[in-house]
């Protein structure tokens, strides 16, 4: 008896892991050429700055979690790596992002952001976010909203950032 329970048991419990198993999620891929808008506000002593575009283009390369992106214009111009990580729901994830040159101390700087993705089973897909700004050397401090769009899921081919 005590046998057929474990055995029993344990059958349940690896049906149970199967089913909720996130493995059987689809993957989010966010490969491609993105449209992209933001609306940031920059502080330094005694000045803020405001910035709207609507017009900002972005590249990224994904290969598995990792991902090389490249906002080519815009006030968030430059290289960034970043992870993806897929939602609990299927054609949902996040990508954290941070600007390539990153660096901590009394005059570090970094670019940080966390953008949330969805996907339809058309191809489309959308990512909305926030993305920081600290310059300890300069005094500057800020945040932009933004929203991409991918126009494009053909491999830009944007390289990590240098070493």
């Amino acid at each position: 008896m005590k046998v057929r329970w474990s055995v029993t048991a344990s059958l349940c419990f690896v049906l149970g892991i199967a089913l909720v198993s996130p493995g059987s999620a689809q993957t989010l891929d966010l490969t491609g050429s993105w449209g992209a808008s933001h609306s940031c506000k920059f502080y330094t002593p005694n000045t803020v700055t405001k910035i709207k575009d609507d017009t900002v283009s972005v590249s990224i390369t994904q290969s598995g979690t990792d991902l090389n992106v490249q906002f080519l214009n815009g006030a968030l111009f430059g290289v960034y790596n970043g992870a993806e990580a897929d939602g609990l729901k299927p054609l949902t994830g996040s990508a954290g992002l941070i600007s390539c040159g990153s660096s901590s101390g009394s005059g570090g700087s970094a670019i940080t952001g966390s953008l949330l993705a969805k996907a339809k089973d058309d191809g489309t897909v959308k990512m909305k976010g926030t993305v920081t700004l600290v310059d300890l050397a300069t005094n500057k401090n800020g945040s932009c909203k933004i929203k991409l769009y991918r126009v494009n899921p053909t491999d830009p081919v944007v390289g990590a950032c240098p070493p």
